[in-house]
């Protein structure tokens, strides 16, 4: 008799980590538990938050890798993503290797995080790259981390994807580049794609915490409001959207423009000043959950630009979809995937031509109020329809799942939206 409730062990860092990984494996855990015993991995159990539903047992990374044979034959079910907050679960995966949720589609950073943290050098990471992926991937990673040459693309160029055929019994991915890549860098387990999901609010909700968040913001009601929430970092280039934001013409009208995350960019507050924009941007510090819902269900449009991007899916674009808010998006990588008649689509890049095409595209937005919410109604109905966490939940006990059976061919994902 099959046991009602098996053991999962689950690796991934949990709320409050400022970690967008870290809510999205919470939200999936809560689901997952109604059919699995979770035995929850993270570096410091003390510090996860004691209201999460499903969580169950907490073991600390260091005490799972002393004993970790006795985890050995249990179903394991990891959360990856291309940052520090994630070495404890690939220290814990190369000793059982498990079902692997891949939200980067390059994890060259947490590999060189990891090396540092372990007091290796630079030299150590070409190594690596070169036991991954060749003489070729080790030439660059050289160039990179020994010679410093500024090389954009690295990340690209050596996701370090191969390591998916130490650690992974399965690979679950956003999108059907992440199938490609996976099987590019030589992974021949079950792939499945499975969307991000977002939680749909109700609508009376949106309504009500629209008219909330904009009195907090001190924004009128009929005021535009584009707004670029989540993490800042670099390759968000919010430095081309206050550019295009610059060159508005009067007749786009009253709007302002809002940047909630923490700052990674140390350019973001000079370039605002620089361009004369005090008066019309607002900078906030990272958002926890119900002011990101606020910051969304008070906005007109959403921007979210990424360039280079290495196909990573983007948590903060399914949340606004859910929400029924228009997108401003690069049409590249995971983005591209995403039908055309749920978001604009820019070039990808940051030169002038893409400030010009991006300044032109968010006058239109602005001002054609009837298309927009054309694009919100089909935003929404796709998000219910294809980022439902109930069906993501669903797809991810089928790949678990299917590592316990007999091999019988590659796992097949959700229809293609």
């Amino acid at each position: 008799m099959a046991e009602a409730r098996p053991p999962l062990v689950h690796l991934s860092p949990l709320p409050p980590m400022r970690n967008g990984i870290a809510d999205y494996a919470a939200a999936l855990l809560a689901r997952l538990a109604a059919h699995y015993r979770p035995i929850c991995v993270v570096e410091d159990p003390g510090a996860v938050d004691a209201g999460l539903d499903g969580v169950g047992e907490l073991v600390a990374a260091e005490d799972y890798l002393r004993d970790a044979d006795r985890f050995a034959g249990m179903r394991h079910l990891a959360h990856l993503g291309n940052n520090p907050d994630h070495g404890f679960v690939l220290d814990a995966l190369r000793r059982n290797p498990g079902v692997v949720v891949l939200h980067d589609l390059t994890i060259l950073y947490l590999l060189q995080s990891r090396l540092r943290r372990r007091g290796e050098d630079a030299a150590a990471l070409a190594g690596t790259a070169r036991r991954l992926a060749g003489e070729d991937a080790a030439r660059l990673a050289e160039a990179a981390f020994v010679d410093r040459v500024p090389l954009m693309s690295l990340y690209a160029e050596v996701p370090g994807l191969e390591l998916m055929r130490d650690v992974a019994t399965a690979v679950i991915t956003h999108s059907r580049q992440g199938e490609i890549r996976l099987r590019a860098a030589g992974f021949d387990g079950a792939v499945s794609v499975i969307p991000h999901f977002a939680r749909v609010p109700p609508p009376r909700a949106r309504a009500e915490s629209r008219a909330e968040w904009r009195r907090r913001l001190g924004l009128p009601e009929r005021g535009f409001l584009l707004a670029s929430p989540g993490f800042v970092s670099p390759n968000k280039i919010i430095g081309v959207v206050l550019r295009a934001l610059a060159q508005l013409p009067p007749e786009a009208g009253d709007w302002r423009y809002l940047v909630a995350g923490e700052n990674r960019d140390p350019g973001l507050r000079g370039a605002i000043e620089r361009l004369g924009l005090d008066n019309r941007v607002m900078v906030l510090d990272y958002l926890p959950e119900a002011a990101f819902d606020g910051v969304l269900a008070a906005a007109d449009l959403l921007v979210n630009l990424r360039f280079p991007t290495s196909g990573e899916a983007s948590g903060t674009v399914c949340r606004a979809l859910a929400h029924g808010l228009p997108c401003v998006l690069s049409d590249h990588g995971w983005y591209a995937e995403l039908p055309d008649d749920v978001a604009y689509k820019i070039t990808p890049g940051r030169d002038a031509a893409v400030v010009e095409e991006l300044a032109a595209l968010l006058c239109l937005a602005m001002l054609d109020r009837r298309g927009r919410a054309e694009k919100g109604r089909r935003a929404a109905a796709f998000a219910a329809e294809m980022l439902s966490p109930v069906r993501a939940a669903a797809g991810v006990r089928a790949a678990i799942e299917a590592t316990r059976e007999p091999a019988r061919g590659p796992l097949q994902g959700p229809p293609r939206p």
